[in-house]
């Protein structure tokens, strides 16, 4: 789950390899079975804060996480692929 106890860690992890000069992320969310508020706004501030020199690109979102992106219209907003290959062949 990428809940309030969880996000702060994702964030943490994403954050302490700033210095890495790491172009582009792919994140696998295919056992991601929950997020919470606080996961959204974590996506969204990682958005924000990476937005000119690094790509998130995140895939394999289960089917309920993608409707409640759908929902919050963040499907648009966020590099997201249904499987790694796609997100592959998408970006690179």
């Amino acid at each position: 789950a990428l809940d309030s106890t969880h996000a702060i860690d994702f964030y943490d992890l994403i954050q302490s390899n700033l210095n890495n000069e790491i172009n582009y992320y792919l994140v696998d969310c295919s056992e991601l079975e929950y997020i919470s508020s606080s996961g959204i706004s974590i996506l969204c501030r990682l958005k924000e804060k990476f937005k000119n020199n690094t790509k998130i690109i995140y895939y394999s979102f289960n089917e309920e996480v993608q409707l409640l992106l759908h929902f919050l219209k963040l499907d648009k907003e966020l590099s997201i692929s249904k499987t790694k290959s796609e997100a592959i062949e998408e970006y690179f």
